[in-house]
């Protein structure tokens, strides 16, 4: 049978692999959303200079 320092040690082990699983998934989770907003904002500086080049154009 296993003594409570092994039972406590384990838990500890767990806890901290699930900790570690969590902080990766926020991690990837931020870096594909900041990749959303970084093409969303070149499509939108890439649509203000088509316009602009457009309004010289005219």
């Amino acid at each position: 049978m296993l003594s409570d320092e092994t039972y406590n040690l384990i838990g500890h082990a767990i806890a901290l692999g699930l900790t570690g699983v969590f902080v990766i998934f926020v991690i990837l989770y931020g870096l594909i959303i900041a990749q959303q907003l970084l093409f969303s904002l070149l499509v939108a500086l890439s649509g203000v200079a088509v316009y602009i080049l457009w309004l010289t154009r005219s």
